[in-house]
């Protein structure tokens, strides 16, 4: 396919060719994968400034997106690759001479391994990307001593995200150390804490100004960018079914909600505390519970039967996003495994990347998954 960057595309490759060291604060959908491979093969072809990539990343992107992005262009369809994966094969696709070696981060470990076996890696990196750097945002973590103590000297690194700081501006400083060892944010944790917080009993607060401070320090050295200011999306629609319990099933809910405790002719359940409670509630609403022993009971079917309402009266392929494993379960037993294709904890990678890879091409019905089990950097379309 004919690679056709849209002009935020082209500043993104750019931002990344001119710089040694540079992070994509890209929210989803504004192509960090294609222009970061655009970026890679320029550098190769047109720039001679680097021969290997190494490409880390959570398992289902390093097995799925970065393999499918690289053979879906024309431009980039030329570069060789490697998928360090899978305990009989992994080290012989790292010792393949290829422009790119793509690794999750749960193999990192391993090569640790590799590496003391073999008193060094086969290969010198010019080049590596972090994927979903979030991964490596906590100084004290395996993975974040790993790639310090591995990758500490290539010359060329860049992490990609969305979400640089899911739980707080604290994030921030073990992915930008990576970058530039401490000179935007602070040599240590410690450093980047006193510039920008203050010390409330157990934790710490942002100062005032904090956010713009960082933002300053850091705009030489990433590009920050909002999907809304660049993708004109369909507008979306949300339609609300509402589904009401039977008056027995009412009793039973109001009951559970009132005492802490309900126990049924097939089973009896007990919340210890507001967030137990609330759980049991949400399940019992789902349509069945699981008591203290595990034990799952089904109690009613009016939200599946809803599902196969809205199923029957489309001809649209359907995502159904799920928050409990026996959620999956309930929907498998309605729909059989023929329609529908299930992505959870309890599939393998190989289930799950068939099932994604069928569901992009539109020979899926249904795709039902948890949110979680989808959280980095999978493809989706329709």
């Amino acid at each position: 396919m004919q690679y056709s960057p849209r002009p935020h595309q082209k500043r993104m490759t750019s931002f990344i060719e001119d710089r040694q060291c540079c992070g994509l604060l890209a929210e989803m959908g504004l192509g960090k994968t294609v222009t970061t491979l655009t970026a890679i093969d320029n550098l190769i072809y047109d720039m001679f400034q680097i021969e290997r990539v190494l490409i880390l990343a959570p398992l289902r992107v390093a097995l799925m997106t970065w393999p499918d992005e690289i053979e879906k262009w024309d431009h980039t369809n030329r570069l060789s690759y490697s998928i360090i994966y899978g305990e009989e094969t992994r080290q012989a696709a790292l010792e393949t001479d290829a422009h790119i070696h793509l690794m999750s981060y749960s193999t990192l470990p391993w090569l640790v391994e590799y590496i003391k076996e073999n008193k060094n890696l086969p290969f010198d990196y010019d080049m590596v990307i972090y994927d979903e750097s979030t991964y490596i945002k906590n100084k004290d973590s395996n993975r974040w001593l790993i790639c310090n103590a591995l990758f500490y000297d290539v010359p060329r690194k860049v992490i990609l995200t969305g979400t640089p700081s899911p739980n707080g501006l604290h994030d921030l400083w073990g992915q930008i150390y990576h970058l530039d060892h401490g000179q935007s944010l602070g040599g240590s944790l410690g450093d980047f804490r006193r510039m920008h917080f203050l010390r409330t009993n157990h934790s710490y607060k942002p100062m005032v100004g904090a956010k713009e401070r960082i933002t300053k320090q850091l705009a030489h050295l990433v590009m920050p960018m909002k999907a809304k200011d660049y993708l004109s999306l369909p507008k979306f629609t949300q339609n609300r079914i509402k589904c009401v319990l039977p008056p027995k099933n009412r009793v039973e809910y109001d009951l559970l909600e009132e005492d802490l405790f309900l126990n049924l002719d097939q089973t009896s359940v007990t919340a210890f505390d507001a967030a137990s409670l609330s759980m049991k509630l949400r399940q019992y609403v789902q349509g069945f519970l699981i008591n203290d022993e595990k034990e799952v009971t089904d109690i009613h079917k009016i939200k599946i039967a809803a599902l196969r309402d809205i199923i029957d009266q489309t001809d649209d392929n359907v995502f159904i996003a799920v928050q409990f494993k026996h959620d999956i379960e309930m929907i498998r037993r309605e729909f059989g495994n023929d329609q529908a294709r299930y992505v959870y904890s309890g599939t393998s990678t190989t289930e799950d990347m068939d099932s994604i890879r069928r569901w992009n091409r539109g020979s899926l019905r249904l795709l039902v998954a948890h949110p979680a089990s989808l959280s980095h950097g999978v493809n989706l379309q329709t």
